[in-house]
């Protein structure tokens, strides 16, 4: 059985462990915060609200 997946655009991204922290709207935004940033870590999330939440639990 096969299944298909689909793939959720993104409405927010938390970085926990980079140049800055916190909640950002685009991945651009995102990038740069985690581009060359040793152990850098970052996630996108279906809401806002997901995203407020993981920051949240993170601190």
């Amino acid at each position: 059985m096969t299944y298909k997946y689909k793939k959720f655009k993104k409405k927010a991204y938390v970085v926990f462990i980079g140049h800055q922290t916190g909640i950002f709207k685009t991945y651009a935004e995102v990038q740069p915060l985690v581009d060359g940033f040793p152990d850098a870590k970052h996630q996108g999330f279906r809401t806002m609200e997901e995203a407020v939440q993981a920051f949240a639990d993170y601190r």
